[in-house]
């Protein structure tokens, strides 16, 4: 039986440690970041598709935004949750969702969230 490689990382800041290639959504979850998702609602799987779970990654010295949902962890990647960008992005997805599912209280309870 083969160890799995573990990588350090950065989520706003804080060093972090997982297996390399862990899909980072559910890392960031762990370590108490809140990042806004359907990923794990029984409807839907994670593909990236709601794009609600977005965050800005930075590796060699490029950055963009990306769906953490099927982003996989890699050494020396800088993660950022909240950047003005991230957080515009996700509001304007909010907004798409409420109007597709007005009375879906998952949906309504995030945007409230999200101001």
């Amino acid at each position: 039986m083969s160890e799995k490689e573990l990588v350090t990382f950065q989520i706003d800041g804080l060093e972090v440690e997982a297996e390399k290639g862990q899909m980072l959504l559910p890392v960031v979850l762990e370590y108490g970041f809140e990042i806004p998702h359907l990923c794990y609602h029984e409807a839907v799987s994670p593909y990236g598709a709601c794009r609600l779970c977005l965050v800005e990654v930075t590796k060699g010295g490029r950055t963009r935004m990306t769906t953490s949902c099927n982003y996989p962890v890699d050494a020396g990647i800088e993660v950022a949750t909240a950047t003005d960008n991230v957080l515009r992005a996700r509001r304007m997805i909010l907004e798409l969702l409420l109007a597709r599912a007005p009375k879906s209280e998952h949906i309504i309870k995030m945007a409230k969230a999200m101001g």
